[in-house]
């Protein structure tokens, strides 16, 4: 069902009453958690809050005209909290605080879907703009939970999305370029070993795995760490 689908229906229920409203109403209901559900997994959550607001209205109506039990149309509380408020659910930059709570909090209950994937993207960018602005340590704790989210993401044809690269290169470099070679190196281990994966399905990673294993090899080289 289209979105455009659903606010139609939405309006053809909100004029029918008694049974007609019953009827209609249970269903739209029904219907309406499939797409928000649907929604979120695709990272949609503009769209997802829109729809939770029409199916919150429905349910209104049933508490005010009819009686139901209370497992007859499923209420959930964290989808309340977080579709419910005027907060900014985009995946747009900047990264507050609420936001990134709120989009926590989507991405826990549906930690395999899109939502996450795009968290972690949105991670990275505020990753980014921290270190632009000398701010070394939100941008260490950005690009963690970044690389956090895309280890623990799913990708049909890799298993671990390849952009779990962009945030491990960022963090090596940062801790590189701070003079911290001992906190660099396990990053660049994990992007050695990532990118020798990504490696056997495409070439393109090959380059990838040549840039962290230079980096580490300069590190040795200039006796920074040992080779253990």
């Amino acid at each position: 069902m289209e979105i455009q689908e659903f606010d139609k229906i939405y309006e053809t229920v909100c004029k029918e009453t008694d049974e007609s409203f019953r009827l209609l109403g249970e269903g739209f209901i029904e219907d309406g958690e499939a797409m928000m559900m649907k929604s979120i997994g695709m990272g949609e959550l503009e769209e997802a809050r829109h729809i939770y607001r029409k199916i919150a209205d429905v349910k209104r109506i049933f508490g005010k005209y009819y009686e139901f039990e209370d497992n007859a149309i499923s209420e959930d509380r964290l989808m309340a909290e977080i579709f419910s408020s005027d907060a900014d659910l985009t995946f747009d930059m900047p990264l507050t605080k609420e936001k990134f709570a709120r989009l926590s909090a989507v991405s826990a209950k549906f930690p395999l879907s899109l939502t996450s994937f795009k968290l972690a993207g949105l991670l990275l960018k505020a990753g980014i703009a921290a270190d632009k602005d000398g701010n070394t340590a939100a941008a260490a704790e950005m690009y963690e939970k970044s690389a956090e989210m895309y280890e623990n993401s799913y990708d049909d044809e890799f298993e671990t999305p390849p952009h779990i690269l962009s945030p491990l290169w960022n963090l090596a470099l940062l801790y590189e370029a701070s003079g911290k070679p001992d906190k660099a190196v396990p990053y660049m281990d994990k992007g050695i070993a990532y990118s020798k994966r990504f490696a056997k399905f495409y070439d393109i990673y090959g380059t990838w795995l040549k840039e962290f294993q230079q980096m580490k090899d300069e590190i040795l080289q200039n006796g920074c760490i040992s080779k253990n």
